[in-house]
């Protein structure tokens, strides 16, 4: 769905149709329950899992889960095109495919409650565009050591103004190991850069030349 503000020059575009594909599908109550009953993020941390947590990661999924888990991953996959707040939560879930755990399935379904949550705020989609003009906006954030090999992730998002959606998205683990969160950022800062530049150049060629620098957060 396209929505314009023509007054804000603004877009927004939605995937209503592939999410209520995927809540009446996974959560059938998700328009009539509580409001408080529905996830307020997408994914707790998975350090110090309770003991209950820890029983249900022990459990692996039977085949036909495991094939409705993937289903689960593809279509969040698809829908994080216009809301990138669920990307990070939907790539680490999208890490057990092969052979999910009962607490795997828990997480993926807290990830599909928060998103029905976000419906019902009317919440959803990504607003492009703007008052601000052409001007790319960079911003990016490192997890130091967040994976098991002790390797830093960052991730980040590239916006067209300060008060709308990301046009282009990054989740990205490192490829170096750090020794520190200061350092951890300092690598994680270039893997944004490296996209802003070629965006630079792309809308030059559109006749929206960058005469100033990119800010970048």
């Amino acid at each position: 769905e396209i929505l314009r503000d023509r007054s804000n020059r603004t877009i927004r575009l939605r995937q209503r149709g592939s999410i209520c594909n995927l809540l009446n599908k996974e959560l059938p109550n998700w328009e009539t329950a509580p409001l408080d009953s529905l996830a307020i993020i997408p994914m707790q941390p998975r350090s110090n899992l309770s003991q209950q947590n820890q029983d249900l990661d022990s459990i692996f999924c039977t085949p036909s889960e495991i094939t409705q888990y993937a289903g689960i991953v593809g279509e969040l996959n698809w829908i994080t095109n216009t809301s990138v707040d669920f990307i990070y939560a939907t790539r680490w879930c999208a890490r057990f495919m092969k052979a999910p755990t009962h607490y795997n399935m828990k997480q993926l379904h807290q990830v599909v409650s928060c998103l029905a949550r976000i419906q019902r705020l009317d919440l959803d989609g990504l607003i492009l565009g703007g008052m601000e003009g052409v001007q790319l906006i960079g911003i990016a954030d490192t997890s130091y050591q967040a994976f098991p090999d002790l390797r830093s992730g960052t991730g980040g998002t590239i916006h067209m103004s300060h008060t709308t959606g990301s046009i282009m998205s990054m989740c990205e683990k490192q490829s170096i190991t750090a020794d520190s969160a200061m350092a951890a950022e300092g690598v994680g800062g270039p893997l944004m850069t490296r996209r802003i530049l070629p965006l630079r150049y792309f809308l030059g060629e559109l006749l929206f030349p960058q005469n100033l620098p990119s800010k970048f957060y």
